[in-house]
This record gives structure tokens, sequence and C-alpha cells, in this order.
């Protein structure tokens, strides 16, 4: 597999760092590999091993990576559940998980998502820096379930963080024929349309002066 690179001096500090200790940081996780084997040279680390599923295998990888002085790693483990496979980004300067998820998959609240999909390696998004690995996973669109009250406005900020896109979601959701979009039903599932990388069933967000 190629090399995946990392922030040399962003994520976990440990002092000596050398194969054992990099081995114990993937430990400390307690993500299900075994035969765990761990090689560093030059800041440059090989993970080996059989994972149980892939998002082991990938957190594995990222709890190498996402340690001051490890520059790229190299993933040599089998998995003995073929999952799909998540995407690696690397947060840039001013980056946070909500402008991550508006990026690839142009919808902020999606956050929550690559959120979980770091668990246990990151508890909070506060703890996400610049030049930190993360994985996100594939995503279908999603739905929400219209509550009394809300309108398309108030469902486009939540999911957006902008009520002007509220056009995007009235498009995807055309055969309910929504005559009003301040008047909604509520207990209706409305899609909401994502685009980017990592979305199954590319759709596009519109945008709205």
């Amino acid at each position: 597999m190629a090399w995946i690179e990392f922030g040399k001096d962003a994520g976990r500090v440990i002092e000596a760092l050398d194969n054992k200790a990099l081995e114990a940081v993937i430990r400390d996780y307690s993500l299900r590999i075994d035969n765990l084997g761990v090689t560093l040279n030059n800041g440059r680390a090989t993970v080996s091993g059989k994972a149980h599923n892939q998002a082991d295998r990938e957190k594995a990888v990222l709890a190498a990576g996402n340690v001051v002085g490890v520059t790229a790693v190299e993933d040599r483990m089998i998995s003995l559940e073929r999952d799909e496979p998540a995407q690696f980004h690397m947060l840039e300067e001013g980056d946070t998980l909500s402008t991550l998820a508006a990026r690839v998959y142009g919808v902020m609240r999606l956050s929550e998502t690559i959120l979980e999909a770091n668990r246990p390696l990151v508890a909070s998004a506060d703890e996400v820096k610049p030049g930190h690995v993360v994985r996100v996973p594939v995503v279908s669109p999603p739905t929400h379930r219209v509550k009394k009250g809300e309108t398309l406005g108030t469902i486009a900020k939540y999911w957006y963080g902008d009520p002007r896109k509220h056009s995007a979601v009235l498009f995807a959701n055309r055969k309910l024929e929504i005559e009003d979009p301040n008047n909604l039903v509520p207990g209706i599932h409305l899609v909401i349309p994502a685009r980017g990388p990592a979305v199954f069933g590319y759709q596009a967000v519109v945008d709205t002066e």
C-alpha cells in the first residue's frame, strides 16, 4: 500500500519515540488487531497485522501517524472483514471538522459523522488541529424528519449553516410537492442533498444569493 503522509508536528507527543512506543500508542486504543507490528525509521512507520475490520485497520494507521515526529505510515495490515474503506483527509490551517464536512460532503452538520468515525482516537472536535489526519467515511445523503414549526430555511441552517440553501432542499424533495416552504407537515422525511468526494449518489447543492 502507498505511504500515507502526516503532519510532522501535529498530534500526540511521545517521549523516546521508537518502535515499541509507537506500538504502545496503537494498543492504547484497544483496536482489534492481531499480531500487531510496528517499525519506525526516520519518522516513517510501517504497521502490520490482522485487523478484524476495515475501521480498526484505518484507525491503527491514524494512531501511528498522528504522533509528533511521524511523517508517513505504510499500511501492511490485512482486514478480516472487507468493509467500505474511508478516505483520509489532513486538516488545513483554519479547518475544523465542520469546515472539513462542508468540503467533503457539502453538509456542515455531517461533522458529527466524521467525529464518530474517529472515536476513540478523537474524543471531541476540539482535539483536532491543523495537520491532523482523520477518517472520512463515505456516506449517503442524510434525511431529516420534520418537527413542528420547522421551515425549509431552518432546516437548511441546521444542516448547512446557511438558510439560503433551502432551495437545494426543496429541489431534492420536489416529488413531495411541497407547496409552502414555511409550513411543512411534521413527520415527513426530507432528503438533505449532499455533494463531494465522500458521498454516495452525488447530488449538487445549489447556492442561492
